[in-house]
């Protein structure tokens, strides 16, 4: 199966979709660069995250904190930015496994305890 710009997943991508959870932060940080790199309009990246992502997690505190707390264990030299963090923290907050391309994202799992599932 493909997914964006044609790369191969090794998950059934559709089952994947139909019960993901995002941030609002991260959604809004895709439909950012998406806008910034002239990829699509601000008003077709809306329509078409919204009707792939289901459910949405707003920012609150609690995983505000949980975020900021991996600066203790995950630090700049593991070039992730504050949106990654934020990522990684719903997984640990709702206990549900992370899914990403990034395969430098692997080493997470024992660093904070999440399980991290490669899609390619």
């Amino acid at each position: 199966m493909l997914l964006l710009k044609g790369e191969p997943v090794n998950f059934n991508i559709t089952e994947i979709l139909e019960h993901c959870i995002a941030t609002t932060y991260n959604i809004a940080e895709v439909a950012n660069k998406m806008v910034l790199k002239k990829q699509v309009t601000h008003q077709e990246i809306w329509i078409l995250l919204e009707s792939l992502i289901p459910h949405t997690y707003n920012i609150d505190m609690e995983i505000s904190e949980i975020a900021t707390s991996f600066s203790e264990v995950i630090n700049a030299s593991f070039g992730i930015s504050l949106g990654d963090k934020y990522c990684l923290a719903l997984g640990k907050l709702l206990n549900k496994p992370i899914y990403t391309a990034d395969r430098a994202w692997k080493q997470f799992e024992k660093l904070i305890n999440i399980k991290i599932n490669l899609v390619r």
